[in-house]
């Protein structure tokens, strides 16, 4: 009898053992997951998806660290945003868009391995410089703008530049709402001033208007009374934007469908049986411009009529209102112009003799 109870007592014992170690085991796994589900969540509450930086959220919560920190002396804060980041939407898509804003985000931790760095909202970033001289700061932010910022999407080299606007805690400003509100005023007195430019906030900024940075390249082609067209005046003649006029002017279901039916290129936009004189027209139109104005900074006009053939197969005559201008990104581009000249012949808008330009059909 003994040794039976010896012997239940030792069974008792090890599966009281057995118990301890999966509840031990149980609950060392179940604090990994815990860990691991709160890290999930912690990246997904402070960083930004798409670029895997800080999010706003993620920006604050550390820039509110710092400035607790009795080991913070000063801070100095940079708002930068993309210069024409709406039309990189507007030519390359969306995807573009996303491209440059990654691209921008890599660029400015390689730039700032020492700072917080986050996207702020839609094409604003912040970079925040702890415990450096303002003369240091300055040469370290441009020195990380001076030069384009290049990507490419599907082949494409796109290139974009940023401007920046930055102040000092706590020499002007008393607190992080207040550091980040003067930061925002003086990207805004940059925007203002010029595209690739950086200032550094001074109290006299604050009475900028903002209104006039609103408009997007959409919006402003969607307003433009007639179709509006850009392409690249190199042979491919590539076309980069049109507006809705223009898809409508050619009875195209949307914008897609309009690059599809003219295969991308502006010499698919016009009567096979024109093209030649017209492109003819525009060249010698330009070159004339050229040898009389050569020292125009504004670009180079024509002024032709040609036919075109809608995706209904329509046959229509159109005036081409062109000019040629050098873009920083994208080489020689012409930016058209193009109204129905069946409409035009219902509109006095042509009433002075000086300036009357010949309707007559090729």
């Amino acid at each position: 009898m003994p040794v039976v109870i010896r012997l239940i007592s030792f069974g008792a014992l090890f599966l009281a053992a057995i118990i301890v170690v999966s509840i031990s085991m149980y609950s060392r796994q179940h604090n990994k997951i815990l860990r691991e589900t709160n890290r999930a969540l912690e990246v997904a509450v402070y960083q930004d998806a798409l670029t895997k930086i800080y999010n706003r959220s993620g920006l604050i919560l550390h820039l509110d660290q710092w400035l607790a920190d009795k080991n913070t002396e000063d801070l100095t804060g940079v708002f930068l945003d993309l210069d024409d980041f709406k039309l990189i939407n507007d030519l390359y898509g969306h995807s573009a868009g996303d491209a440059a804003l990654c691209r921008l985000a890599r660029h400015l931790t390689e730039s700032f391995p020492d700072a917080l760095v986050g996207r702020t909202g839609g094409d604003e970033f912040c970079v925040m410089i702890r415990n450096r001289s303002p003369q240091e700061c300055e040469e370290r932010i441009l020195k990380a703008l001076q030069k384009k910022i290049e990507f490419s999407v599907d082949g494409k080299s796109i290139s974009f530049t940023a401007s920046a606007g930055y102040a000092s805690y706590p020499s002007q400003a008393a607190s992080r709402e207040q550091l980040m509100r003067v930061m925002d005023i003086a990207l805004y007195a940059a925007k203002a001033e010029g595209k690739h430019t950086v200032k550094q906030f001074c109290p006299g900024m604050s009475s900028i208007r903002r209104e006039r940075f609103g408009f997007s390249v959409s919006r402003m082609a969607a307003g433009m009374p007639g179709a509006f067209l850009v392409y690249r005046a190199d042979q491919g003649e590539e076309i980069l934007f049109g507006n809705d006029h223009l898809i409508k002017l050619y009875e195209c279901r949307d914008y897609d469908d309009f690059l599809q039916f003219t295969e991308g290129s502006f010499r698919n936009m016009i009567h096979p049986e024109d093209v030649d004189r017209a492109e003819r027209d525009i060249r010698e139109q330009i070159q004339k411009d050229q040898v009389r104005n050569p020292d125009k900074t504004t670009g180079y006009e024509d002024y032709i009529t040609y036919r075109i053939i809608t995706k209904t197969g329509k046959i229509k005559t159109v005036l081409d209102m062109g000019r040629l201008v050098q873009d920083e990104h994208y080489g020689e581009i012409y930016y058209v112009f193009l109204q129905d000249l069946e409409v035009l012949r219902h509109l006095e808008v042509f009433g002075d003799a000086d300036a009357r330009v010949n309707l007559s059909d090729p």
